[in-house]
């Protein structure tokens, strides 16, 4: 962000989605949306707390909180490549700056986009296919990724959508 230092700018919420439903980089999700207590007994950290979110240094990407038709719409968007940035700007997201199957935050195989991602209280993945127009997302809100990430793949797959 120009002329913003790095912490102020990780402190800036996340600009709303186009329908104007709430995104940002805020602790946990309010009470109210907050689905039922994770598996095996664990109880969560309460929303809020000084653990109940990545830290801010990971922000803002990694505090990013959204409901899951917000992450739908995100994968939509790149997906359709939407005129909110220019070309070019899709090209850089899009495509691996070292050469390999990274870029910034996409795994890619084939026209397969995939990312994961963990606040290590709840963890989600997403993906999207321009070549087949899906996207798909799942998630749980129990952040142990490995005891999650296979029912959350499982997810998915019975969604129709080959996981990388």
């Amino acid at each position: 962000m120009p002329g913003r230092s790095r912490s102020t700018a990780v402190r800036l919420p996340c600009p709303r989605p186009p329908a104007g439903t709430p995104a940002g980089t805020y602790d946990s999700a309010p009470p109210a949306e907050q689905a039922r207590p994770p598996a095996a007994g664990r109880t969560p950290y309460p929303p809020g707390g000084a653990v109940s979110d990545n830290p801010a240094v990971l922000g803002p990407a990694g505090r990013v909180h959204a409901s899951l038709d917000d992450v739908l719409k995100f994968c939509e968007a790149h997906r359709d490549r939407m005129s909110l940035l220019k070309p070019e700007t899709w090209d850089t997201l899009h495509t691996p700056p070292f050469g390999g199957d990274y870029a910034m935050g996409w795994v890619i195989r084939e026209t397969r986009f995939w990312h994961n991602g963990s606040n290590t209280l709840f963890y989600t993945e997403m993906t999207f296919d321009p070549a087949t127009g899906v996207v798909c997302t799942a998630a749980c809100n129990d952040g142990n990724v490995d005891a999650v990430q296979g029912a959350v793949r499982t997810a998915m797959r019975d969604a129709g959508f080959t996981v990388i």
